[in-house]
């Protein structure tokens, strides 16, 4: 289990990513900007190869 660092301007401890039996699965819990997964605000899903995540100015791509 990992929780984003608090303190990277827009980002914070509401945001987890964790990981489960079939992958990875990342969460929010009703914060300010919230969870981005391929431009759908999301509270919880399993992330799948290639998908773009964005957490507050963050941008990621999710390899596996």
């Amino acid at each position: 289990r990992c929780s984003v660092v608090r303190g990277l301007g827009d980002v914070y401890k509401r945001q987890v990513l964790e990981r489960v039996a079939d992958g990875w699965s990342i969460q929010d819990s009703d914060s300010f900007n919230g969870v981005w997964v391929n431009n759908t605000n999301i509270d919880h899903v399993m992330l799948s190869d290639r998908d773009i995540v964005q957490i507050g100015c963050f941008v990621l791509r999710y390899a596996e």
